[in-house]
């Protein structure tokens, strides 16, 4: 039976710990501890700073400049309703940081937006 581990980058098979590396590696030339790959990526916050937004400027400081604070605030919430619902099937508890940020973004635009 292969499971995926938490982290959601790597597969093993918890009957004999076989190594399946997402990142398209053959298994025997692969393993978390050598695999470069891997390791980048488990150094990499996917919550606040995920690898692949690397730009000039943060997405959300985009989308956040384009809407109205209202609209704003509603993206926020779609996200949370979107990484509350799918976290037991996607990518487990990195599904509820993410959906904590977004909750905390829409927290504070409300909040800027009552004063």
């Amino acid at each position: 039976m292969i499971l995926e581990c938490e982290n959601a980058n790597c597969k093993h098979c918890d009957e004999n710990d076989i190594f399946y590396c997402k990142f398209g590696h053959e298994d025997d030339e692969c393993n978390p501890t050598t695999c470069k790959d891997f390791q980048d990526a488990m150094t990499t916050d996917m919550v606040n700073h995920p690898n692949h937004y690397a730009g000039q400027i943060e997405v959300i400081d985009y989308i956040r400049d384009k809407l109205t604070p209202e609209g704003f605030t509603e993206y926020c919430c779609g996200n949370v309703l979107k990484y509350v619902s799918r976290w037991r099937k996607k990518d487990g508890i990195q599904d509820l940081k993410k959906a904590r940020v977004y909750l905390e973004w829409m927290i504070e635009n409300a909040e800027k937006e009552n004063k």
